[in-house]
């Protein structure tokens, strides 16, 4: 096959990036981190497509998985929340019945 030709490339890039240190409400609990809590925040925030959040509960014993951005809607889905638990015996989470929200509601 000839340099010639065209190609069509399909690739996904994952970026992991941790946020810098929250402060902590009064009651000692960290925030939910947003976008530009990252470490060069403003970079990662205007260059994604897709941003995602996870963050733990450690004293619920719940993981929220949010959605703050999504550059392509409706096609690549829609800025929410889903809340999900870790399931100990089978080592995976689980999604809790009727969790998903849309970003900015209730």
């Amino acid at each position: 096959m000839g340099w010639d030709r065209k190609r069509t490339i399909n690739w996904i890039l994952d970026a992991d990036i941790h946020p810098t240190k929250l402060k902590a409400h009064g009651e000692g609990k960290e925030p939910i981190p947003g976008l530009y809590d990252l470490a060069g925040s403003a970079h990662w925030r205007n260059k994604a497509d897709a941003g995602l959040v996870v963050y733990r509960d450690y004293e619920e014993q719940v993981t929220f998985v949010i959605s703050k951005k999504i550059r392509r809607q409706p096609i690549c889905g829609r800025p929410g929340s889903v809340t999900v638990q870790f399931i100990d015996a089978d080592r995976r989470f689980e999604e809790m019945p009727a969790s998903f929200k849309n970003l900015g509601s209730e």
